[in-house]
């Protein structure tokens, strides 16, 4: 039976056997710490070998547990309330990685969450409190993947280390106006739709790219993106015409990130009016028909100046921003040519691929097809006569 005595015991013993499955984040959380700041820490190391050699650095942890009603879900996303003071205990020492595991007894099951909350996180808790004494953290369902929860360990480090390094005395001189803001992310992920998929529900700090002592440092600037991504069933359509009617659609900081099929994203802005400000090709290896259904989609997008998502219409002026879209999608529909001509006709996944045309207006083509270099030589097909024969 789980009590109120003995849950302090069986959430760390859960979070504790999660972490060694991990390989390379080792636990070090006593039940019943009497350690009244936090319950222990977790080493992270850079190789599966936890050597002293190989510590990378450590966070600090701390442990609670909550008994479910058995007739209440377990959710992906909860909140939980934490003491302001212990916010501002945690922000003074470099941050921490709370953990909050649920339990149900019939049947027995658990979930764990957890909170990887850097200075600046915590900065905002505190801030947005406004003088009460506790307020609700979020916390979000830890991995399955143990690797992608290590890269999570990872992205905390560095940023709790590039915002441990600034006072706010030390950001008095530099003036981040104007700069160039940004974020960064470390992981194995496939392509920039899958970080972003990871990082659902989590707040990313923002920097400015400045100058300083001729070296170029990122400076926080106290603001975040939050990371909200939510599979829609929305028509896409230009003049009318369908294209795809499921969409994923991903805001950060107001503007509105769409995945296109398997291949493009649309970053929108709702305002007045509503504006198409960037269009996208993922990295990844994608099939052949993927490639060559974004191509025709892209050469109507060009022709009609706005695409129509889920009935609002976003008028775009950027086409000559579009030239690394074009050549890739040229590339593809030269390639499918040629594949035809063949007599091939298998939706293949490509990689690598690459066009360079001779005085002649012949273009020598080599792309990777399952893993096996593939060159060809085809006449030139120019880009305006694609868009003409549309």
């Amino acid at each position: 039976m789980i009590t109120k005595n003995n849950i302090e015991a069986l959430s760390v013993s859960e979070v504790n056997n999660y972490l060694a499955q991990t390989g390379k984040v080792a636990p070090y959380i006593a039940t019943f710490n009497t350690f009244p700041l936090w319950d222990g820490e977790m080493i992270v190391y850079s190789n599966s070998i936890q050597e002293n050699r190989n510590i990378d650095r450590i966070i600090k942890v701390q442990v609670k547990g909550h008994i479910q009603n058995n007739d209440n879900p377990f959710k992906d996303i909860i909140s939980f309330q934490v003491k302001i003071s212990d916010l501002n205990h945690y922000r003074k020492n470099g941050g921490i990685c709370y953990f909050v595991v649920y339990f149900r007894e019939e049947p027995y099951e658990h979930k764990i969450y957890y909170a990887l909350l850097t200075p600046e996180r915590l900065k905002t808790y505190i801030r947005e409190s406004a003088g009460e004494k506790y307020t609700n953290i979020i916390l979000k369902e830890i991995p399955n993947d143990k690797e992608r929860f290590y890269w999570s360990c990872i992205n905390f480090l560095d940023n709790r280390d590039k915002q441990s390094s600034f006072q706010t005395e030390d950001l008095a001189p530099m003036n981040i106006i104007g700069k160039t803001i940004g974020f960064s992310i470390t992981g194995p992920y496939k392509d920039k739709m899958d970080m972003l998929n990871n990082l659902e529900g989590e707040y990313i700090p923002l920097y400015a790219f400045c100058n300083y002592d001729d070296k170029t440092i990122s400076v926080p600037t106290g603001r975040e993106a939050k990371i909200v991504n939510v599979r829609q069933q929305k028509k896409v359509c230009i003049d009318g015409k369908e294209w795809y009617n499921e969409i994923k659609a991903l805001t950060i900081n107001g503007c509105i990130l769409y995945s296109i099929g398997n291949l493009l994203s649309l970053t929108v802005c709702k305002g007045n009016p509503a504006q198409l400000l960037r269009a996208t090709i993922f990295e990844g290896t994608p099939a052949l028909s993927d490639i060559l259904k974004s191509k025709d989609f892209v050469l109507s997008l060009l022709k009609e100046g706005h695409v129509e998502i889920d009935g609002i219409t976003y008028k775009f002026n950027f086409s000559s921003s579009m030239e690394g879209i074009k050549e890739l999608l040229m590339q593809a529909q030269l390639l499918r040519m040629i594949l035809d001509k063949q007599g091939i006709n298998d939706d293949l996944e490509l990689k690598n691929i690459n066009v360079i045309y001779n005085e002649r207006g012949e273009a020598s083509l080599r792309c990777i097809i399952k893993d096996k270099v593939f060159d060809v030589t085809c006449p030139n097909v120019s880009w305006q006569s694609l868009i003409q024969a549309q």
